[in-house]
């Protein structure tokens, strides 16, 4: 099996099991430091809700909140705009959604390669 159908038999698993999965982006040799580690949430997407995405915090900080973000998304169909601040998410910071398209920098390979967009 090749690398990329083994991570999204995997990924499918934990989906399958929770309603989405986190998937940290490392950087590359070629952008070592460039490319910031970046947890996405991948499973909404197919019920037409966008990829999250965090980058710049610490992996397991980002894994946490992109989990809580999730769990509102899934469990109580919360939708996110673009400048919208959340408050609870973060202790003593209110959190703000910023929308955009995806970039080099920012790309959510896993969700992409998942579902072809």
């Amino acid at each position: 099996m090749a690398p990329i159908e083994d991570f999204l038999r995997r990924q499918s698993e934990i989906i399958d099991r929770v309603g989405w999965a986190v998937t940290l982006v490392h950087p590359t040799r070629s952008t070592p430091r460039t490319a910031p580690r970046l947890p996405t949430p991948s499973g909404s997407a197919p019920t037409n809700y966008p990829e999250l995405l965090i980058a710049g915090l610490d992996p397991a900080i980002a894994q946490h909140l992109l989990n809580d973000l999730a769990a509102r998304v899934y469990d109580r169909a919360a939708r996110f705009t673009h400048g919208q601040r959340i408050s609870g998410l973060a202790a003593g910071y209110d959190t703000v959604v910023i929308s955009g398209a995806s970039t080099e920098q920012l790309y959510p390979g896993a969700a992409v390669a998942r579902y072809g967009w």
